[in-house]
């Protein structure tokens, strides 16, 4: 299970999560582009799986 550390929001429509998994040191990061209704993070597992070009 993932938990969110980190939530930063920047002027330029940008929301950045960083977040964790429980029992692991590592931690990832999550791009929201408000502007440009993109998504990005640092496993690349979004990009891969949830590939969808529909937003609801």
């Amino acid at each position: 299970m993932a938990f969110v550390r980190e939530k930063n929001e920047t002027e330029d429509s940008l929301s950045e999560y960083v977040f964790a998994i429980y029992g692991q040191i590592d931690v990832g990061k999550v791009v929201y582009n408000d502007e440009e209704m993109t998504v990005s993070c640092s496993c690349k597992k979004f990009e891969m799986e949830g590939d969808d070009d529909t937003v609801e």
